[in-house]
């Protein structure tokens, strides 16, 4: 049996749809947040340095995925490690950072290193 959209199980389906996409951003953004907030509270804070960036697909809105190495310093804490991130940067006032030598702040979960990482100031200011 085909549903009609002029029907109300049309609209019913319609509107479940809806509200069910609109709950998994909401759920998914809040989420971001919360792992944003932990890796803040209670990650590792560091510098790196930018050793290659470049940039292709997937394209998101019309931009390309930037892909950068930096080679974190972990100051007496351990060796120096690769970090590998791939960001659809949104902000062309930073693009001037993507030259390879640039040091920026970083923190990261140790437990995760390569996931759980924010870059400053691509994810945000440093300071809070």
């Amino acid at each position: 049996m085909a549903v009609s959209s002029n029907s109300p199980t049309g609209f019913i389906i319609a509107g479940a749809v809806f509200f069910g996409v609109l709950a998994f951003i909401i759920i998914a953004g809040r989420a971001e947040h919360a792992r944003k907030v932990r890796i803040r509270t209670q990650g590792r804070r560091v510098k790196a340095t930018l050793k290659t960036v470049g940039s292709g697909g997937p394209y998101v809105n019309g931009k390309p995925t930037t892909r950068m190495t930096f080679l974190v310093h972990e100051e007496g804490e351990g060796e120096d490690w690769l970090l590998e991130q791939k960001r659809n940067l949104s902000k062309p006032e930073l693009f001037h950072l993507l030259v390879p030598g640039t040091v920026v702040d970083v923190m990261y979960d140790p437990a995760a290193r390569q996931k759980d990482v924010l870059i400053f100031p691509f994810d945000g200011d440093a300071s809070s």
